[in-house]
């Protein structure tokens, strides 16, 4: 009763407020801050904004022009712009400390790395260092929005506490990781908030538009991107991670309305098991410090379960692998300015004050644990050699083949992480695998960054706990498609030049112009990118179905044919237009100097078929799942650099779809599209287009008669000791929250073309399964009978994926429909998968009519 108390009069209190003072009151402050005095000469949020924090959600622009306001008044703050989002919105980071600390900053930051080297001496004395992060869902906005208050109570506060603080730390401040979405969201529910709050859960101000704010501007969950880091914005947050390596990193976020408030540490079983026990020691002791500052406000909380630390691509669980403590915030969301909840009314300012209370207690933990903090952190780092000279395993050496770019990206991935990668220093024979040392490279395990390398290679297959909030396997050497091996026999004397992505030669070979025409292979990961750059200047392409030697060199299936004579452009400007596409994607292109081929077919071969320029649509919309299809465009978009049109599954009834030729539902249940859509789609199909349908999309496929597949569930046994409390986690067991598994490949087929090999790592997450194709040819990609690389599966669901399909081929009069219920893009760095999505976009009309199903 007194929280909806509580609620109902803060209510009132801001409503009123916007017709009061644009100063702070004294009756706000009071709510987020006690009896703290503030600094006059120091402007307060409701002094810029006219408005109190909690009236209104304040907007990235909004809050960009504040900060810089602060950190121009105050000699506590200094504001960096890190850099710029998708949008070309400011990612900011602000250095907040005590006026003498900011005006050393740089030779702090050097003592305390110094700290951190495994080969130091001494450890010299400096500040603690704590990096507060805020908002990295756009629509969790309470994060974003407590962070202008947490920074205005750093720089103005006339507080002991804050002066020790200051003294003592250098706080490393993130005001809001995502701006677009945070923008996105703040607009919508701030064009929908009534003069008299609208409390009811079934309005529009609690229902956002697909995709909603959540998710970048390519609908990518930020806070999944810590790892592979292929966000402009995560790639700038993790350099000044790095710049720092903080002790204690938060994250604040939001979760479902009628919860409370969540604290880690999370569940102690589902802990990642390369996390050290005294991370959780000091996690759960932080953690005490959030109890009592929520206790002393009255704010409920929970901790210990819910969440875990598991996947190391999470922000809250990331610092855990390079020696750091992550600590995660979980607030209920009022979604809104005010809601109904089971608790009563929740405010948007009760939301935001939870998260101010949680970063003000950080910093009593830190100012008080900070000791035993940097300990941690220097045992952790400057144990990692140890830890590695007890590995068996001693380095790993990975080879992408002929196709560098690949490899040129897992080096990039790595060195982002500061990890160190080398050219062999000759070509090393391992297994059935000879490693070449102008295609490889070593990552030796005896390096600081020891733990995050084992992340990144590990293959688990058993668990404590069944049950994971996010994936259970990430093996990044399976997600690029590389060849690789542990080298249990390393030595330093293995180790060629240190190498870093810009180490590659990234350029193309010159050619020679030839009036005939030339030859592009498709193993190249961004041939398809180059291909699709020549069809658009208007040149002619035919593609070989076949593989053939052509003067002494291997041409895979695939490979593209640009015949000189049957262009309508001069030779020379061809010339041009291949030179131009191979310099910008690094192609290898061999010029053709007769069609005569003694060694295969000619290239006059019905076996060289014409190519059409891919014409993609993609569908949008509620019933598709955005974080995929925001993958998939994000894949088109800025890999292979062919504009994709996107509508929405419930227009495509009235739309003209002639203007494309394949179409692509990346994932979900597109209930939205009608009946309407659904036909209009069927017509498309027997007029020769090509579906792709990935995930759950196939679900939908089969259901509208689109293919005929049996699609096996998971299975439904519940092993777990049947009573009531253990109802939830039971079923959960069963589902798939994301591993690896092996398949095998038909490397005849227009779908595997361009692959290195016919066997290939998966990423899967959904729960069901494709029986084979009653065709065999129509099957072209199986799980084998043993298919787990990595993560958890249970018992019971692996004769189910065993042997089944891995892709299916489907016709519908002159048209195409390839379907998986893989991720085949996912999160944007599983390239090996990449290459079957690209094969389906270009490929699809190719595929022989009687092969499908």
């Amino acid at each position: 009763m007194k929280r909806t108390l509580d609620y109902l009069l803060l209510g009132i209190l801001l409503v009123l407020s916007t017709s009061l003072s644009s100063k702070m009151t004294a009756q706000s402050q009071a709510y987020y801050f006690g009896d703290t005095q503030f600094d006059p000469a120091i402007t307060s949020p409701s002094e810029y904004l006219g408005w109190e924090i909690g009236t209104w959600h304040i907007t990235h622009d909004q809050l960009v022009g504040y900060l810089k306001v602060l950190a121009a008044e105050s000699d506590k703050i200094d504001l960096i712009e890190i850099g710029k989002t998708h949008e070309g919105r400011s990612l900011l980071n602000l250095h907040i400390s005590a006026p003498k600390n900011l005006s050393n900053l740089e030779s702090i930051r050097k003592k305390h790395l110094q700290n951190l080297d495994p080969n130091a001496g001494k450890i010299e004395k400096v500040p603690s260092v704590v990096y507060q992060g805020f908002s990295i869902h756009g629509n969790e906005a309470s994060g974003g929005n407590a962070a202008a208050l947490h920074a205005y109570y750093l720089a103005a506060a006339k507080d002991p506490f804050v002066e020790a603080v200051l003294e003592k730390t250098i706080i490393l401040m993130d005001p809001c990781f995502n701006p677009d979405g945070f923008q996105r969201f703040a607009s919508w529910v701030n064009s929908r908030k009534s003069l008299n709050l609208v409390s009811d859960v079934q309005s529009e101000e609690f229902h956002e538009p697909w995709p909603g704010g959540r998710t970048n501007h390519y609908w990518f969950d930020l806070n999944r991107d810590w790892l592979p880091a292929f966000q402009p914005e995560s790639q700038a947050r993790l350099k000044v991670f790095y710049d720092w390596r903080p002790q204690v990193f938060t994250d604040h976020h939001e979760m479902g309305s009628d919860k409370t408030f969540f604290f880690q540490p999370g569940v102690p079983s589902r802990t990642n098991p390369l996390t050290p026990l005294k991370n959780q020691e000091l996690t759960g002791a932080i953690g005490r410090f959030h109890a009592k500052a929520l206790d002393k406000i009255g704010s409920l909380y929970y901790s210990r379960e819910g969440y875990d630390d598991f996947y190391y691509g999470k922000g809250s669980t990331f610092p855990d692998a390079v020696g750091s403590i992550g600590i995660l915030f979980e607030q209920a969301s009022a979604r809104g300015h005010l809601r109904d909840t089971e608790f009563g009314q929740l405010s948007f300012a009760f939301a935001i004050r939870n998260q101010v209370t949680a970063a003000k207690s950080t910093l009593e933990a830190v100012l008080e644990l900070g000791d035993d903090l940097k300990k941690y952190q220097q045992d952790f780092t400057r144990g990692a050699i140890k830890k590695a000279g007890k590995d068996p395993r001693k380095a790993f050496v990975v080879s992408a083949g002929n196709d560098t770019y690949r490899l040129q990206k897992f080096v990039e991935m790595l060195g982002r992480h500061q990890v160190a990668c080398f050219l062999p220093e000759t070509d090393l024979d391992r297994k059935d695998k000879t490693f070449k040392r102008e295609e490889s490279v070593i990552i030796p395990l005896d390096q600081s960054q020891y733990t995050l390398i084992r992340a990144c290679f590990d293959t688990l297959t058993s668990f404590t706990d069944s049950i994971f909030y996010d994936i259970s396997a990430w093996t990044m050497p399976y997600a690029y498609n590389l060849h690789w091996t542990a080298l249990p026999d390393f030595s330093n004397k293995m180790l060629g030049e240190e190498v870093s992505a810009e180490s590659f030669d990234s350029s193309s070979p010159a050619f020679n112009e030839s009036e005939m025409g030339y030859l592009i292979s498709w193993e190249d990961y961004q041939a398809p990118a180059a291909v699709y750059a020549m069809q658009n200047r208007g040149l002619k392409v035919r593609v070989c179905e076949n593989g053939f030697q052509y003067e002494g060199m291997a041409f895979g299936p695939g490979t593209i044919l640009i015949h000189g004579p049957s262009q309508n452009l001069p030779t020379k400007e061809v010339f041009n237009i291949l030179k131009e596409v191979a310099s910008k994607f690094f192609i290898h292109i061999k010029p053709v100097t007769t069609f005569e081929n003694l060694s295969a077919f000619d290239l006059g071969s019905p076996q060289i078929v014409s190519l059409d320029m891919p014409r993609p649509l993609l569908v949008t919309g509620e019933g598709a799942s955005a974080y995929e299809t925001g993958e998939t465009w994000h894949f088109l978009d800025q890999r292979m650099h062919i504009p994709t049109s996107m509508i929405d599954g419930r227009d495509l009834g009235s739309r003209d779809l002639s203007r494309y030729n394949v179409i692509i539902l990346a994932d979900g249940s597109f209930g939205n599209m009608g009946t309407g859509g659904t036909q209009k789609i069927k017509d498309w199909l027997r007029d020769g287009g090509t579906l792709i349908a990935m995930g759950n999309a196939v679900r939908w496929a089969e259901a509208n008669k689109l293919v005929k597949l049996t699609i096996k569930p998971a299975s439904k046994d519940d092993k777990g000791e049947a009573i009531y409390k253990n109802y939830s986690n039971n079923k959960a067991r069963n589902r798939i929250n994301g591993a690896i598994f092996h398949t095998k490949m038909d490397m005849s087929h227009p779908l595997s073309w361009g692959l290195p090999s016919g066997e290939m790592a998966v990423f899967r997450k959904e729960s069901f399964f494709l029986e084979p194709t009653e065709k065999p040819y129509a099957s072209p990609m199986l799980y084998t009978k043993s298919p787990l690389l990595a993560g958890y599966i249970s018992k019971e669901n692996v004769p189910l994926i065993a042997n089944s399909a891995a892709i299916t081929v489907h016709g519908m009069g002159r048209g195409t429909i390839i379907c998986t219920p893989d991720s085949w893009n996912f999160r944007g760095f599983w390239f090996g998968t990449n290459r079957l999505f690209v094969n389906s976009l270009f490929f699809g009309p190719v595929i022989n009519n009687g092969t499908k199903q």
